[in-house]
């Protein structure tokens, strides 16, 4: 009897510790997934597209390309690293400005990215202007 009570709750606490460590996943994870969609919604709005467009332009059949953007957008499915990657790239965009938590830092990336197309940062030491 002493072993079964014990057995039980051995079960109990590891499936307790099972609960835990999903959940803690699914926060961390969720994080991530609520950011890229917001900025996903961002990066299109300013580059005036259209759900439709950004998902030709990165590869999406245009029979579903909207539907597909929407549902990113909306956080209802979550886009690979290669799809993020594509629309990165479509948007103009460091992959990890999609990623960035903070909207200050999501800014500070998207500015380097930018000065750096222009020439004035190389490998991240700042060129002097003439």
């Amino acid at each position: 009897m002493i072993n079964e009570v014990s057995k039980s709750i051995k079960n109990y606490e590891y499936r307790s510790y099972q609960i835990f460590e999903a959940t803690n996943m699914n926060i961390t994870t969720n994080k991530y997934h609520k950011t890229f969609c917001k900025r996903l919604k961002q990066a299109r709005l300013n580059k005036k597209l259209s759900q439709k467009q950004l998902g030709i332009l990165a590869g999406i059949d245009e029979f579903v390309a909207s539907a597909r953007i929407n549902r990113y957008e909306k956080g209802i499915h979550e886009a690979d690293l290669g799809t993020a990657g594509r629309l990165a790239e479509v948007l103009d965009a460091p992959l990890a400005y999609f990623y960035a938590t903070e909207d200050e830092l999501a800014l500070l990336i998207q500015q380097w990215y930018e000065n750096k197309k222009m020439g004035i940062i190389d490998f991240g030491l700042i060129k002097k202007q003439d």
